[in-house]
């Protein structure tokens, strides 16, 4: 905590005020990407119809997010591994898994949207 307040330029009292222990902070920092990817995910798949020009655009947006949070996206390219059942978890940590699952959704659906999308135009 000593560390974090510093490069943040707070008092460790002043995080305590916000954040219970570092494990809190990391999963806040997590969470807050995971919504940054969803939105580059979303953002692509809403400019376009075309199935190429729209996956170029997520392309650009991971390489983008990999840009911005390099050290979170090893993190998303792993399994979210939290065990809901014993409910020792953050909240921030189920949310952070509900918009990876939520990802997942809109890609799997421009997958299929694309395989059916070239099954019409060849037949």
């Amino acid at each position: 905590m000593n560390e974090i307040a510093k490069t943040a330029g707070y008092s460790k009292a002043t995080l305590y005020v916000f954040f219970e222990n570092k494990e809190e902070i990391i999963g806040f920092l997590v969470l807050d990407s995971m919504k940054k990817l969803y939105s580059y995910i979303t953002s692509a798949l809403e400019q376009e119809e075309e199935t190429k020009t729209r996956y170029d655009l997520i392309c650009r947006g991971l390489v983008l997010y990999q840009e911005e949070f390099p050290f979170y996206f090893k993190m998303v390219l792993d399994k979210i591994n939290i065990d809901f059942e014993n409910g020792k978890f953050l909240p921030e940590e189920k949310e952070t898994y509900q918009i990876g699952e939520e990802i997942n959704e809109k890609l799997k659906d421009f997958v299929i949207s694309g395989i059916k999308k070239a099954i019409c135009a060849t037949t």
